[in-house]
């Protein structure tokens, strides 16, 4: 393994049109099936840095960077949360668009940031019938449990308080952890995004909480085809599941009341949760009437007046970084 401290770790931007094309992909395309691995050396690690980490999976060298704040100590364990980029992104990306590293600098949990496959670097999302055709085919569940049992080597983790979230793509990828890897997380929180993957078949009810904008163009929250034209014409090749259906997928999977209360209310979002679970593994969804392809509370990764365009609004009436965070305390792994 090699740990690498990294210079400039968060951009607030790009500089050209180029980078800024690969911004649109960040927020993009969802798609995808399966590799081996191997282990790592222990690093040298500093509270209150960031850390790149990288460990040979297959044929494959894969790396994911790793947020320690400095009020986590190696004589007490810490939670982890797991941040998929979205497609076409990166860790830097995801960073600057959750703020999640001021968050678990704030809270006492480590922030782990995978990349995906370059040179497209889009999440395996798992099999399905209609694959998009630049789909990922990286044995990406098997890396994220390698990455699992380095962390758990390298570093002091509470196993039992291990979350996911992402966006887009990468929100994608956070339900196919949750239904591949349900003994070894405990709940998920999935970003402007929809299930790919079709069968789903959790060990454990798993704890999830979604958070959709009602105008988003690219994975739109009725489901069905994307189609956005600004600058250029950008389609997902799939039918994608709507929002609801994927809520009640989970609400099934979990054994809950079918019913969903009012738990959050404010300006123009809206969150909804099912209890009675299985296992106290509640399902919560979070809607913002205006909101677009966008993390909530968050930013997004270029102000271009293209690029807003495309993702549409941010909401200022919820931090999704921040509800995310007190849903994960509800829910340690049973």
């Amino acid at each position: 393994m090699k740990n690498r401290r990294r210079q400039n770790f968060n951009r607030a931007g790009f500089s050209s049109f180029f980078c800024c094309l690969a911004v649109v992909c960040f927020s993009l395309v969802l798609f995808s099936l399966p590799s081996l691995a191997a282990p790592l050396d222990k690093p040298t690690v500093k509270n209150g840095e960031n850390f790149e980490h990288s460990l040979r999976h297959g044929r494959l060298e894969r790396t994911y960077q790793v947020h320690v704040p400095r009020s986590v100590t190696p004589n007490r364990s810490a939670p982890v949360v797991i941040v998929f980029h979205g497609g076409g992104g990166t860790p830097a990306d995801i960073q600057l668009a959750s703020g999640m590293n001021h968050k678990a600098d704030s809270s006492g949990f480590i922030a782990v940031y995978p990349r995906a496959v370059a040179p497209k670097n889009k999440w395996n999302l798992g099999p399905r019938e209609n694959n998009a055709r630049d789909a990922s085919f990286a044995d990406d569940i098997g890396f994220i449990r390698k990455m699992l049992d380095a962390l758990q080597d390298n570093y002091n983790i509470d196993r039992d308080r291990v979350y996911v979230t992402g966006i887009s793509n990468g929100g994608a990828m956070a339900y196919r952890v949750a239904c591949e890897l349900s003994d070894r997380i405990a709940a998920a929180a999935p970003v402007a995004t929809t299930m790919i993957l079709k069968a789903c078949h959790p060990s454990k009810p798993v704890p999830i909480m979604h958070f959709h904008g009602k105008q988003d163009k690219m994975i739109s929250f009725a489901g069905g085809h994307s189609d956005v034209s600004v600058p250029v014409r950008i389609r997902l090749m799939d039918d994608l599941m709507p929002v609801e259906e994927v809520v009640s997928s989970w609400v099934a999977n979990n054994a809950c009341e079918l019913k969903s209360y009012v738990t959050f209310q404010r300006g123009n979002v809206e969150c909804r949760t099912h209890h009675s679970c299985r296992q106290g593994a509640e399902v919560t969804l979070c809607s913002v009437e205006t909101g677009g392809h966008t993390w909530p509370g968050g930013r997004r990764e270029s102000d271009a007046l293209w690029y807003r365009r495309i993702v549409g609004e941010v909401t200022e009436d919820i931090s999704a970084t921040d509800e995310m965070w007190e849903f994960f305390l509800k829910h340690p792994r049973e």
